[in-house]
């Protein structure tokens, strides 16, 4: 509590107002100090309009250490923080360091030391009241001040912020007829008019302050209706701060007609929708809400099976959450009326399908998101793909497109309230499918559609053909020795492949799912003796060619080394653990994204002969010196630091490379290569090659670069970034952009 109390009221002109009659009639006054009374018959004297009290009043009823030096006649006065020392005859009042002049000489009268009170009060920080209609004269030393009040409002909650000089005690009830909230704040008083609040509140219609008493403030929220209330104390720089939050009552929950309706005492201003999986539901969290009592309404409709809400949260907000138990993958709506909430399942309509040749991909426009039921029939290799609470009007009943994925499309109105897509497919295989906007697009998974081995005289080619261009990974393995061929990304049907024919230099050749998620084909090769190989196709192809032969047949033919044989590369996955970077719009965090494709990289580079070292192999955390320090401690060639890039704007995105300010030759050659390549296989938006002040780039004592492939802050870029492909595509960036690197070096 602060040492230094303002006077709020002119003592001097209250007591003249009051007191004329009393220096002439003699009447009594009453004195309080901290509201005990200490005299009802004060001893008192005006001289030039100021009132003299005896100095013993003061210092025998308040918190002061009191010296008296005799040779000078002067008293001193202390508290915690003030000094104040003062003479009999002399209007010089010492505070501290300081000399002020009081408006009387302090005095002695009839044995008593008489000081003018007003000068003494305001020097000891004393508050001192006069109440004219109780001829009462009020001395305080323990008061805090009622400095202000403002209105919050966001997202989270709504109330005021009740601003005080220092801690104090308080209380608070409610009323009702009409409804109120009122908070009474001891031992504080309003010295200064306090500043009308201009509301825009569904919730608190006024807000008054008053001085309830001598040392109580009361602040009073008059409210439009019956509201739940939280009071969080905060201490600040310059006092202590009271936020009064107020919060909606859920007083009703209705179910009528497919509708899901809820009843706040006041309108509910935020809300958030998601969905949970295994079982479907939908949860809908209130904002700054509350209820008395926890619900459940068992439904059973087609497509509502139960409804629950309860307090979800009280700190450090109100949240109260709805759940609704769901019959099958739909969506719902949540529409703000007011005075009430409703949820209802979405209704859509199939307005139209496209199918894109070039991306091999099809996309079901509707008016609203609705999560298909998937049917696959082998018999006919059809894929149905029924749309709930879908009305159909597409014109089409038929598409017929006869291409390597697709035979035609059927659409229908299945039910009342079902539409119906059936894909005739060449072959039943697996997909992918995402949202953009309420459209769902279906891209058939890039199949392994052929697989040759053929011998010629310089050699073995082994050739594959896709369906969709795939990135893929060529090496060897010994003990036995093998040659195996990684395509990401992609499926087989094994009795879709032809047989491979038999090779003098191959024992034995295979194709399988080596995963499904993620997706990936394993070609594998049973050598008869290590080989050499070479990689004929581009990095990014339908069509892969490898040419290999033992090294006894290749010694006189082929001795050209490797670019990355004896190469020592250090990959540093950007943040890991505690830190996660940056956050996308639906989660995605950029360590993950970071691990991810540096994972890739590393199999890549280690594919091609690289020695590769990485700064965290998992989801752990690792302060930037440490990865300076580990880098050097390798001395390696290169550093490649990988990130996913975020900016408060959305409308940033794209794609960047780092080096750092002053760079060498080759760390911007590096730079150089890498970002080409990334705009190129990318297409993203090209950024550019930036300077920056980064701390691992500053600390590396090697040619170093830190490329950022996308931004998470951009819907756009986030959804990339999810994509498996999207990630292998921007490893396979750095690689290349690191090979030539090493090829001009």
């Amino acid at each position: 509590m602060p040492k230094k109390l303002m006077v709020i009221l002119s003592i001097i002109a209250v007591l003249i107002f009051f007191y004329g009659d009393i220096v002439y009639g003699q009447e009594k006054i009453t004195l309080k100090v901290n509201d005990q009374i200490i005299t009802e018959d004060l001893s008192y004297k005006i001289i030039d309009d100021n009132i003299l009290i005896p100095l013993d009043i003061i210092t025998d009823n308040l918190d002061l250490r009191v010296r008296f030096f005799r040779s000078i006649d002067t008293w001193q006065l202390e508290n915690d923080d003030k000094e104040i020392k003062l003479r009999i005859g002399d209007r010089n009042l010492q505070v501290n360091n300081s000399v002020i002049e009081m408006p009387a000489a302090t005095r002695l009268v009839n044995g008593q030391v008489m000081v003018p009170l007003n000068p003494i009060g305001d020097a000891l920080g004393l508050l001192i009241r006069a109440d004219a209609e109780g001829r009462t004269l009020h001395i305080l030393d323990r008061t805090s001040s009622l400095d202000s009040i403002g209105h919050l409002s966001n997202e989270s909650y709504e109330g005021i912020k009740v601003k005080v000089s220092k801690e104090v005690d308080y209380s608070v009830k409610t009323l009702k007829d009409p409804y109120r909230l009122v908070i009474d704040l001891d031992e504080t008083t309003i010295y200064e008019e306090i500043e009308k609040i201009d509301l825009e509140s569904d919730l608190i219609r006024d807000v008054r302050v008053s001085q309830l008493n001598s040392s109580t403030s009361r602040v009073v929220l008059d409210l439009f209706s019956n509201l739940d209330y939280s009071v969080e104390e905060t201490k600040e720089e310059d006092g202590y701060a009271f936020i009064v939050k107020v919060s909606p009552i859920i007083k009703d929950i209705v179910y009528n007609e497919e509708r899901f309706n809820i009843y706040p005492t006041s309108p509910i201003k935020d809300f958030e929708l998601k969905y949970l999986t295994d079982p479907s539901r939908a949860v809908i969290d209130l904002k700054n809400t509350a209820i008395e009592k926890s619900r459940s309404i068992d439904i059973d409709n087609k497509v509502i099976e139960r409804a629950r809400i309860s307090q979800y949260e009280t700190d450090p907000d109100n949240i109260v959450r709805a759940v609704l138990d769901l019959k099958d993958d739909i969506k719902v709506r949540v529409v703000n009326n007011k005075k009430f909430l409703t949820i209802i399942p979405v209704k859509s309509s199939l307005v139209d399908i496209e199918y894109d040749d070039s991306r091999r991909e099809l996309a079901f426009e509707l008016t609203e998101e609705v999560k298909p039921r998937i049917i696959p029939l082998e018999k006919g290799s059809r894929l149905i793909f029924d749309f709930p609470f879908t009305k159909r009007e597409i014109n089409k009943d038929l598409i017929s497109l006869n291409n390597d994925f697709i035979n035609s499309i059927r659409i229908s109105q299945f039910t009342d309230d079902t539409t119906r897509v059936v894909l005739d497919m060449v072959s039943l295989s697996s997909y992918d499918l995402k949202w953009e906007d309420n459209t769902l697009l279906f891209r058939p998974d890039n199949r392994l559609v052929d697989a040759e081995l053929k011998a010629k005289e310089e050699g073995v080619d082994l050739n594959l053909s896709l369906s969709d261009e795939v990135s893929y990974g060529v090496y060897k393995l010994p003990n036995p020795n093998r040659l195996i061929v990684d395509i990401f990304d992609a499926i087989v049907q094994e009795d879709q492949v032809r047989g491979f024919e038999e090779i003098e230099v191959v024992n034995s050749a295979r194709v399988s799912q080596y995963t499904n998620n993620p997706k990936q084909v394993r070609v594998v090769l049973d050598l008869i003796d290590d080989v050499e190989f070479e990689v004929l196709s581009e990095d990014l192809t339908k069509d892969i060619q490898v040419s290999f032969d033992t090294k006894s047949r290749l010694v006189e033919r082929r001795k050209k080394q490797d670019i990355f044989e004896e190469k020592v590369i250090v990959i540093d996955p950007g943040h890991g653990g505690s830190d996660p970077g940056a956050i996308g719009f639906t989660g995605l965090l950029e360590k993950e994204v970071a691990l991810d494709i540096s994972l890739i990289l590393q199999d890549l580079l280690e594919d091609a002969g690289a020695t590769v070292f990485m700064t965290r192999k998992g989801d752990y955390f690792v302060d930037l010196e440490d990865r300076a320090k580990l880098t050097n401690s390798i001395e390696p060639d290169i550093f490649i630091s990988v990130h996913a890039n975020s900016h408060p704007e959305r409308r940033h995105k794209g794609t960047e490379t780092y080096v750092k300010r002053n760079p060498d030759n080759e760390s911007l050659l590096l730079a150089n290569l890498i970002q080409s390549y990334k705009v190129e296989n990318l297409a993203t938006v090209d950024r550019g090659v930036k300077h920056n002040n980064l701390y691992v780039l500053n600390h590396i004592d090697v040619p170093s670069v830190l490329s950022e492939i996308a931004f998470l802050s951009n819907p756009e870029d986030e959804a990339l970034l999810r994509s498996r492909s999207f990630r292998k595509k921007a490893a396979m960036s750095l690689y290349k952009g690191i090979k030539d690197y090493f090829e001009y070096n």
